[in-house]
């Protein structure tokens, strides 16, 4: 399968491009948003001779894509993206369908929340309110910092959650579970809607 990986400069990518290539996937491209591509990141991607992709390329180079992975990508998917391939898949820091949008996790730790995780589900036109895949949850330690919880969100339980998605998708078991019956949610920039 042929996929496009979205992400910002600020995520450590190797693992997730490792599990991507050990299943047999073919990384088109990866596209950083606005983000200039320097250091780590670039010398990742000439390592896995990885095209790097410009925002506004998103609309010409899917037509031979099956998945699109948001990993880390804060830009909004236009729905001529997300609908001209398979599957467009995105990780979510929080707890969906509960709390959406951006920095979560602090609002998570404002409310005592005992336990916090990364969501994958489906884009749709709006922003974290698609479909579920699933959700891969791990105990909240109100000893560590936000920023160490919030690294430890991305680059261990945001593995676990990307690997089973892969497996999903190889193994043609996807399935997802409807946000729809969320009451009210904290959505990142404050208050329950």
């Amino acid at each position: 399968m042929q996929v496009i990986l979205l992400t910002d400069c600020r995520i450590k990518l190797e693992k997730v491009i490792a599990i991507l290539l050990e299943n047999g996937f073919k990384i088109a491209g990866v596209c950083f948003g606005d983000c200039k591509v320097l250091g780590t990141q670039k010398v990742l991607c000439e390592k896995y001779n990885l095209r790097i992709l410009e925002r506004r390329e998103l609309f010409f180079c899917c037509s031979s894509v099956d998945v699109i992975f948001s990993y880390g990508y804060t830009y909004y998917i236009p729905k001529e993206v997300f609908s001209s391939v398979q599957y467009c898949i995105n990780f979510h820091p929080g707890l969906l369908p509960n709390y959406k949008g951006c920095y979560t996790l602090y609002y998570g730790m404002m409310r005592n929340e005992k336990e916090w995780g990364v969501s994958a589900h489906f884009v749709n036109e709006k922003f974290d309110e698609g479909e579920i895949i699933l959700i891969e949850k791990f105990a909240l330690d109100y000893e560590k910092t936000g920023k160490e919880i919030a690294q430890y969100t991305w680059e261990e339980v945001g593995i676990r959650a990307f690997r089973k998605v892969v497996s999903l998708i190889k193994s043609n078991a996807l399935t997802e579970i409807s946000q729809k019956a969320s009451i009210a949610h904290v959505r990142g920039g404050g208050g329950v809607l």
